[in-house]
């Protein structure tokens, strides 16, 4: 795609999403059923117990993905490609899930990011599996998310299945990792991953540092769109920098 007015709505986003969290999620904890994916890690959070389903219509897929929750003590939540009609929203309350909840997608043409400069004091550099500690770190305290579910997406458990459309970049304050996040090209767009920054590190444009930074080193290898999906927190620092909401995904929890 050269641009954003070649997507035309959210589904390719929120595609790109399944198919970064299809590729890098170990296929022991993932499952085979191409209706939906499946992540069950039992750490104590929401997205480390979920299945993410294809067709919110397909309402057979939405219960074969249910069903493989139903063993899950811990919080867990159940997310769609596109935003869901109210048989399906009747269907997750039924079971217990609050929701839906909706995720902005958003788009950007690589061109026209703002200016992100590096502030005084601090690098951006990229990490590699040897010094992911770091990293790791940064999203279990930035986003804040359990080590155990953050480790899932560590360089050097994602880096084999990534290949080198995968990379993973960070902002460090001396030795300390500070804003971290991960960048995965597949399917004609950029997309970037788990930005997350220090509580105490906000409000100094690290999170845009490394959401358009990584996005402009993507360029150089022929790419012109990137995609998110955005949280609440992160929506007003996107559309600064650029990007356009074209959609969203629900997302339903019960924890």
């Amino acid at each position: 795609m050269k641009s954003v007015s070649d997507i035309r709505s959210g589904l390719p986003i929120s595609q790109h999403m399944m198919k970064t969290f299809g590729d890098l999620i170990p296929k022991t904890k993932s499952h085979g059923d191409p209706r939906f994916l499946r992540l069950i890690t039992g750490e104590p959070h929401p997205l480390g117990n979920f299945v993410f389903v294809s067709d919110s219509d397909d309402h057979g897929a939405v219960e074969t993905g249910l069903k493989e929750l139903d063993g899950v003590q811990e919080p867990k939540a159940v997310l769609f490609l596109t935003e869901t009609n109210e048989t399906t929203n009747a269907l997750l309350g039924d079971r217990g899930f609050q929701g839906p909840s909706r995720m902005p997608v958003m788009a950007v043409d690589i061109e026209r990011l703002c200016e992100t400069p590096v502030p005084v004091g601090y690098e951006f550099v990229e990490i590699h599996p040897s010094d992911e500690v770091g990293w790791v770190q940064t999203v279990v305290d930035g986003y804040p998310i359990p080590h155990g579910l953050a480790s899932v997406f560590a360089p050097s458990n994602c880096a084999e299945h990534g290949g080198s459309a995968l990379k993973f970049y960070g902002v460090r304050k001396g030795s300390e990792m500070v804003a971290v996040s991960m960048l995965y090209c597949v399917d004609g767009l950029a997309g970037i991953y788990t930005v997350a920054t220090l509580p105490e590190e906000r409000g100094k444009g690290l999170g845009a540092l490394v959401t358009a930074e990584p996005l402009r080193r993507a360029a150089r290898e022929g790419y012109t769109v990137g995609v998110l999906q955005s949280s609440d927190m992160g929506f007003p620092v996107y559309r600064r920098l650029g990007f356009e909401e074209l959609g969203g995904m629900s997302m339903f929890l019960k924890v």
